[in-house]
């Protein structure tokens, strides 16, 4: 039989200070990792943040040079489609040319020997002509049937003297059944107004 002559009953704490000193260590350690965690997770964020910024950079750096490079593809366009232009504005002026002033001048010098086959016309710039402005130079190839050489020396003797042929040359002649065979080149001056003020 045991008798307690305390006068206060013997109560063992060690236990439970053990304990409170094992959950004030888990609950320092768990503070500490999730401190580390939240520290680690911030300086990440911080360093998507600057490479995310840094990329923001380089998207826009991009767009601009897109935009750049989109614009000079633009000119580029824009310089082949003026030479597209061009080119079939001279197609046009070829077939909107000036057929009965042509005709006209050539009828009045063409002898009655002569007969024209084909006529090739083609547009040219004024180079030639530099003093000589509000002219249309048209090239013309003439390929024609003469009854003799007189004949043919005849009309290009007429296109020397006419002020609407400039530089009328004998390409070449070949004597046929039918007569001379002739093949020349000159040019055809017509004023923007036209030929006596025709339009």
């Amino acid at each position: 039989m045991n008798i307690n002559l305390a006068r206060k009953p013997f109560i063992n704490r060690k236990p439970v200070i053990r304990v409170s000193v094992i959950l004030w260590l888990l609950a320092f350690l768990m503070t500490f990792f999730n401190v580390s965690l939240y520290l680690k997770y911030m300086e990440g964020f911080s360093k998507r943040f600057e490479e995310a910024a840094i990329l923001k950079d380089k998207i826009e750096k991009d767009r601009e040079t897109i935009r750049e490079l989109s614009d000079r593809l633009s000119k580029m366009r824009l310089k082949k489609l003026n030479k597209k232009v061009k080119f079939i504005n001279s197609l046009i002026r070829q077939r909107t040319l000036k057929w009965t002033a042509i005709f006209s001048k050539l009828g009045e010098i063409l002898p009655v020997e002569v007969r024209l086959v084909s006529l090739s016309p083609r547009v040219k710039s004024s180079r030639q002509y530099a003093k000589m402005k509000h002219l249309e130079e048209i090239s013309l190839g003439l390929v024609g049937v003469a009854k003799g050489s007189e004949s043919l020396y005849k009309f290009l003797d007429s296109l020397y003297k006419d002020p609407h042929f400039f530089n009328p040359s004998l390409q070449g002649e070949s004597t046929q059944q039918d007569g001379v065979v002739f093949n020349m080149n000159t040019i055809f001056v017509l004023p923007q107004g036209g030929i006596d003020g025709e339009k």
